[in-house]
């Protein structure tokens, strides 16, 4: 069968395509298959990838023949056909792409906030501890302020001090756990 014979141009082509039998097709897959090959090669610079598309183009010509319309030349449609499947193939890899960066990044963002629970959780124990080594009356006084939420005032009543103690404790206690936490290397 020569070149000659299947004028792909040819206005009744469509019609050769929808009663294509199996010469026709062996014709079409051997004119075309390693232009389309080298063709898609130079838009992934992949040959698995490139023949992978080309085959998918003649497997889909091949079992959608009967209701296939070529409107451009059958070399213009099968371009065509090959660049389409690739844009689909990058899309699709880029969704995934886009997929995996997210998940990587839920998982760094919940790995950095177990992280950041585990130094707050450090920290308060430091802080509790240092509070502890207040002396008694300062210490109970920036409990009853700070953890229970106590007023100045009622402070000052419960623990029959002046509003200014309360305050001058307050003041100290946290002058002091200020100075030691900002010191220690290890907060």
């Amino acid at each position: 069968m020569g070149d000659k014979m299947f004028n792909y141009e040819d206005k009744f082509f469509n019609n050769k395509l929808k009663h294509m039998d199996k010469h026709l097709f062996e014709w079409i897959f051997k004119t075309y298959y390693k232009q389309l090959v080298n063709f898609v090669y130079g838009l992934c610079f992949n040959i698995q990838l490139s023949e992978d598309i080309v085959q998918e183009i003649m497997i889909m010509i091949w079992t959608k023949r009967k209701h296939l319309t070529i409107t451009i030349s059958l070399k213009g449609y099968l371009y065509k056909a090959c660049f389409n499947k690739y844009l689909m193939h990058r899309r699709k890899e880029k969704r995934k792409l886009t997929l995996m960066e997210e998940i990587k990044s839920q998982v760094l963002l919940e790995a950095l906030r177990e992280e950041e629970t585990e130094y707050e959780e450090l920290l308060f124990q430091k802080l509790r501890d240092l509070i502890k080594t207040l002396p008694p009356k300062r210490q109970k006084v920036f409990v009853l302020s700070r953890y229970e939420k106590m007023k100045n005032k009622d402070i000052a009543l419960l623990l029959d001090i002046s509003v200014k103690g309360v305050e001058a404790h307050i003041s100290k206690s946290m002058a002091y756990l200020k100075k030691v936490l900002c010191s220690s290397p290890n907060v």
